[in-house]
């Protein structure tokens, strides 16, 4: 089956303006060109929006001004804010924190991608605000990213869109609550929240099985939305960038956990003959042996680091999800007791590709290396697209 093109599907709905509520404006690569690929989306089918750009509460702010009051709460983000700038002086003007200095370019060039490829809403900066915006938008979608994970600072209540009144569509679309459960807790003021959505999608089985048990609610599983792209299309956007001209292998991470990755990116090295380019995202990137790691990467070098490479190893879910896009070889390094893998897992068994999971060094030697950049199940990837479009289809089109 060829997914159809978004010319064939185009609707005539500019005068309708689509809000979208998500984590906007962080450093991090999976988050920005998710927020790109749905706005781009839209787009194709018609649709103006802009990205909320919604200041996020701390939870501890909220806290305080419900047991102290606001003078309280005001004085917390006063302090907060002179911390933050302290910080800044002391690792930014005084060049004392290396690790800060060599990601300053990285947010500079994220800052620029945002201001060439996205629209922004003016900023919200209180709940009173986010509750006043939504008179500026016909519906409004949350999604995709985490937006819904319990263990982050911030409130996430805005992203359950409780605000909104009955007039404006409430829409999810591959929302994810970032983890396989969340505590008891929540359950009662999540399934309120979830029950007044008009139309409701995750990302992930894990976020269905979710909703099913705390609100009985059958939620659709659909796409992230940077598959909703083809590889032709991030192509375009990228046609630009400068290539790396040796032949690598990239190892992209997250968090602390390096060591798998590195093992396996240095044992196909020593087989292909191949450098390896790290992208560097945390301070154990910092002088790793025999290895060339990138700072200055954003979203746009990012993107070609992966097209270009040879083979990818990675234990990212939006490594992995460009890796299949764009079709590259690849390995996903996982740690069976991370909890939020479950994403992951979700989105390989979709493509049929369960036997790139690397999940100890000892494992990846009883494996072929020279993985094809092929059987990726690209009938059933493209299903998934015209599903995933065809959801934004039927929520949008109560509001035409």
């Amino acid at each position: 089956m060829k997914l159809a093109p978004f010319t064939t599907i185009r609707m005539t709905n500019k005068n309708k303006k689509i809000g979208i509520l998500t984590l906007q404006k962080v450093a991090n690569y999976g988050g920005c060109l998710q927020a790109y690929a749905l706005q781009k989306c839209l787009n194709n089918l018609g649709f103006y929006s802009e990205i909320i750009d919604i200041e996020r509460p701390l939870k501890k702010s909220i806290k305080l001004r419900e047991e102290y009051g606001l003078l309280t709460q005001m004085i917390y983000i006063i302090y907060i804010s002179m911390r933050k700038f302290g910080t800044y002086i002391k690792n930014t003007i005084s060049f004392k924190d290396v690790f800060l200095q060599k990601l300053k370019g990285k947010k500079i060039k994220f800052r620029q991608f945002e201001q060439d490829n996205l629209i922004f809403s003016n900023k919200v900066y209180s709940l009173k605000e986010i509750k006043n915006c939504q008179n500026n938008y016909s519906a409004i979608i949350v999604g995709s990213d985490q937006v819904w994970n319990h263990e982050f600072s911030f409130v996430i209540q805005p992203y359950f869109l409780e605000f909104i009144d009955n007039k404006v569509k409430k829409i999810s679309f591959a929302a994810s609550f970032g983890v396989n459960s969340i505590p008891n807790s929540y359950f009662e003021r999540y399934a309120k929240w979830l029950k007044s959505f008009d139309f409701l999608s995750v990302r992930e089985k894990s976020g269905a099985d979710i909703i099913k048990q705390i609100a009985n609610i059958d939620a659709s599983i659909v796409l992230d939305p940077t598959l909703l792209i083809e590889a032709k299309e991030w192509n375009k956007l990228i046609d630009s960038v400068p290539k790396t001209k040796e032949k690598y292998i990239l190892c992209y991470t997250l968090s602390a956990e390096n060591t798998l990755a590195i093992d396996i990116a240095k044992k196909i090295a020593v087989n292909k003959k191949y450098k390896i380019i790290k992208i560097g995202n945390s301070k154990e990137d910092i002088n790793i042996p025999n290895i060339e790691t990138r700072w200055q990467v954003g979203p746009l070098e990012f993107l070609t680091l992966i097209r270009d490479a040879e083979i990818i190893v990675t234990n990212s879910f939006h490594g992995t999800a460009f890796s299949i896009n764009f079709g590259k070889p690849f390995y996903c390094t996982l740690n069976k007791a991370n909890t939020r893998i479950g994403r992951i897992l979700d989105l390989l068994k979709l493509v049929g590709l369960e036997d790139r999971i690397i999940y100890s060094a000892s494992e990846f030697s009883q494996k072929e290396i020279n993985i094809a950049s092929g059987n990726v199940n690209t009938l059933k990837l493209n299903e998934e697209r015209i599903k995933s479009i065809s959801f934004l289809q039927n929520a949008l089109s109560s509001i035409i």
